[in-house]
């Protein structure tokens, strides 16, 4: 009784461990196309990622470096927006309503890092709403500060939640030190992980709305009142990097790896998100062009194509006990689109089976699944798989189903089994025979 109670008290540990785990990331799909050959960037990293109904089935069509880490600089402030949407949530707080002050000690985290500020007086009490959109939009470091201190009580225990949180959602090599976005020692993330966050940011509306801003308006319940732009100018119609297609985002710039966006555009009903960072310090808009140019390049040369529909015949594999006839034909079990480049053939694409079984028995269902198909370019790039079923019932035949149940009985192990076992005793009880009529002798 007692190994049984301390058994259970193991199974029960063990089953909360797992369920305590973090979740693990969702391998991205990744299709390394070139850049065409008037398309160039600066970054040291950078990627697209064509974004589809849900995580998984976005799918990266470029790629450059995304796991070497760089200063995210103001890039900071998307996950500073999802931890703050989180406390908020559990403190069930409305933004709108709740308010939060600028203290000296906000003061005393920023004083002599030369990080720009919205001009906080000490007492300036704003809105939960109006401090995270500047924050979101801007990078004033004291309205950054004043968030982080009323949500949490310190930046210290802000950016504590900021780590648990990049963590939860997959983020492999980020960690953040600071909620204002200054370079500082430690302070890391790739590309990679920047999707992961503008992505899980994208589940907020609120968060999506604020990073679409050009400009913002605070009306202070003390203070007085401003306006402020976005450091995005990809969104600013009066700037040089004005691109009508896009829809939000980031920007930071960062002395030691350089500037860097992470933004998401929409046009002819595609939508793309694009990551840069550590582009060139030689112009202010390094970053932008990046961003521009590669956005430009996958509307420009990619389109979502129907690779093969439902109804095409894929694969057929062998069926038994059926009178009606011997195979079965496997098709897609729904359409499959893939985001490919207009140069390239469909009907190039390869085709290879994967967990498809030589032989079936009858019966069989339509839309029984029976493995997948992956796809591949010339190049042995794989673009998507999708499930194979059956695409006719097929029933069984009972004396087919009796005579196959026969021979596998005569077949299998258990008879053979059996019957060496009978031969040894059979052996056994004729020398015994023997001996015993010999002894009678």
């Amino acid at each position: 009784m007692k190994k049984a109670r301390v058994f259970s008290l193991f199974l029960s540990l063990v089953i909360l461990a797992s369920a305590m785990a973090p979740p693990t990331a969702a391998a991205l799909q990744t299709v390394a196309y070139s850049l065409s050959k008037d398309t160039t960037i600066s970054a040291q990293a950078a990627m697209v990622v064509h974004l589809g109904s849900s995580t998984e089935k976005d799918m990266i069509i470029y790629s450059k470096d995304i796991t070497q880490r760089l200063s995210p600089a103001g890039m900071v402030r998307i996950m500073v927006g999802i931890t703050a949407m989180t406390i908020l949530e559990e403190k069930k707080l409305d933004m709108d309503t709740a308010t939060g002050a600028y203290t000296e000690a906000c003061y005393n985290v920023i004083a002599g890092s030369g990080i720009p500020t919205a001009g906080m007086d000490y007492g300036d009490t704003w809105t939960i709403r109006d401090l995270l959109t500047i924050t979101m939009i801007h990078s004033a470091g004291d309205v950054a500060e004043a968030l982080a201190f009323t949500l949490a009580g310190s930046e210290t225990a802000f950016v504590n939640r900021m780590n648990q949180l990049a963590s939860k959602i997959g983020c492999t090599d980020t960690t953040f030190k600071n909620v204002h976005g200054n370079d500082d020692k430690g302070q890391v993330s790739t590309a990679m992980d920047m999707y992961r966050i503008l992505r899980y940011a994208m589940d907020y509306p609120d968060l999506q709305a604020m990073l679409s801003l050009s400009y913002y308006d605070v009306k202070p319940k003390k203070g007085e009142d401003i306006t402020l732009p976005s450091t995005n100018n990809l969104l600013r119609v009066s700037t040089d990097s004005y691109y009508e297609p896009a829809l939000f985002g980031r920007a930071g710039w960062s002395d030691t790896s350089g500037p860097g966006v992470a933004a998401v555009s929409r046009d002819n009903g595609y939508e793309y998100m694009v990551i840069v960072m550590g582009a060139s310090k030689k112009t202010d808009n390094g970053h932008f062009a990046d961003a521009k140019s590669l956005f430009r390049w996958a509307f420009r040369d990619f389109s979502l194509t129907t690779v093969r529909t439902k109804n095409d015949p894929i694969a057929d594999i062998k069926v038994r006990l059926s009178w009606d006839q011997d195979h079965v034909q496997l098709v897609p079990k729904e359409d499959f689109t893939a985001i490919i480049p207009d140069t390239l053939d469909v009907s190039a694409l390869t085709i290879k089976p994967v967990d498809i079984p030589d032989t079936v028995n009858a019966p069989v269902e339509k839309g029984q699944t029976y493995g997948k198909a992956a796809f591949y370019t010339p190049d042995g790039q794989k673009i998507g798989e999708i499930e194979l079923v059956a695409d006719q019932s097929l029933a069984r035949s009972q004396w087919l189903f009796v005579w196959y149940s026969i021979g596998r009985f005569f077949t299998s192990g258990w008879f053979w089994g059996g019957f060496l076992l009978l031969l040894a005793l059979a052996g056994g009880y004729i020398v015994l025979t023997i001996r015993y009529n010999r002894q009678r002798r």
